[in-house]
């Protein structure tokens, strides 16, 4: 399946492009101070190094960090700064989606309708986005109204 298209019975989903989300946290971050963990991603960001964010991201990915492990599964699923992997992507979300973390568990479900990196389920899709829109994320609630017939 063509990156950045998604199809499923007849619903077509669009992804927007991960890279705007990774700018508009680095630009968030030049507003507030990063949290200490994430100052060497948001720093590399910051810079455009891709590769430097990816480095610096992973070893607080593997302490747990939920929001590490999110946006390292984004880079993972871009191919920004790491090789493109989906199912290792998918593997860094669902960490992150464990831990209610609300963007992992849209990205994930996303990755769900497309069979991206998993085996398609729509099943499973449905339970995450409706986990995150139930956590009040509006991409969630968008996407749920798209695939409810």
């Amino acid at each position: 399946m063509a990156a950045g298209r998604g199809h499923l019975r007849g619903w077509q989903v669009t992804q927007r492009p991960v890279a705007i989300l990774l700018l508009l946290a680095a630009l968030g971050a030049a507003a507030q101070s990063p949290p200490p963990d994430l100052k060497g991603y948001q720093d590399a960001l910051a810079r455009g190094d891709y590769n430097a964010a990816a480095v610096a991201l992973r070893p607080v990915a593997d302490s747990g960090n939920p929001e590490a492990q999110y946006r390292y599964g984004m880079l993972l699923a871009e191919g920004l700064g790491v090789r493109p992997n989906d199912a290792l992507a998918a593997s860094w979300l669902r960490r992150a989606a464990d831990q209610n973390h609300v963007e992992a568990q849209y990205q994930l479900g996303r990755m769900y309708v497309d069979g991206r990196g998993v085996p398609e389920d729509r099943g499973e899709a449905a339970r995450l986005i409706s986990r995150a829109a139930d956590a009040g994320y509006a991409p969630a609630k968008a996407l749920l109204r798209q695939l409810r017939p």
